[in-house]
């Protein structure tokens, strides 16, 4: 899938941000040229100049009586082609939470996503062959550190045993539950 006659990605654009605290709001905007795709059955330089814009709104609180972290970020992004056409793999919306409790030597997590929609397209046209997004992902993990050098983990992906496929065609694991040890030398 290789090419040696690919040309190097070059981009401009801008953003501003808003911070106060522990949250952000960022809107960006940027112009990508020769931008590096995967068609055909290799990688090549698109054609023309894609635009990826949109906002990001990120925050985190923490509650000192819990001993908790609570994190949300969210993206809303409109990615499109020289043509105005919606870009293929790119979710138009991407949403994670984290909340992490600390007691001790022990750590507990619980974390999500929402993927929007993404669109695939049949064969380099713009027939919309399958869309890949709405789905949410939840997980969790218990990490105890037992001394500094070593700890032992549970964890726990996909908890509600979401069938879902981050590119058409390929499926991801199932619910799956984890165990470990993890020793430092």
């Amino acid at each position: 899938a290789g090419n040696t006659d690919l040309n190097p990605e070059s981009s401009k654009g801008y953003e501003v941000s808003l911070k106060k605290n522990s949250s952000s709001l960022t809107y960006f905007n940027n112009q990508i040229n020769d931008e590096i795709i995967y068609s055909g059955g290799k990688y090549a330089n698109g054609t023309g100049e894609s635009n990826y814009k949109g906002y990001e709104l990120g925050t985190s609180y923490k509650i000192d009586s819990l001993d908790t972290i609570f994190s949300f970020h969210h993206i809303d992004l409109k990615a499109t082609d020289d043509k105005g056409e919606k870009l293929a793999k790119r979710a138009d919306t991407t949403t994670t939470f984290n909340i992490d409790t600390y007691k001790g030597k022990l750590h507990v997590n619980f974390n999500g996503q929402y993927i929007g929609d993404r669109v695939e397209y049949s064969y380099g046209t713009y027939n919309v062959s399958s869309k890949t997004g709405n789905y949410g992902v939840f997980n969790s993990a218990i990490n105890y550190n037992v001394t500094k050098d070593f700890q032992g983990y549970i964890k726990l992906d996909n908890i509600g045993d979401k069938k879902y496929q981050v590119v058409d065609g390929y499926g991801t694991a199932k619910r799956s539950y984890y165990l470990g040890l993890k020793a430092n030398f």
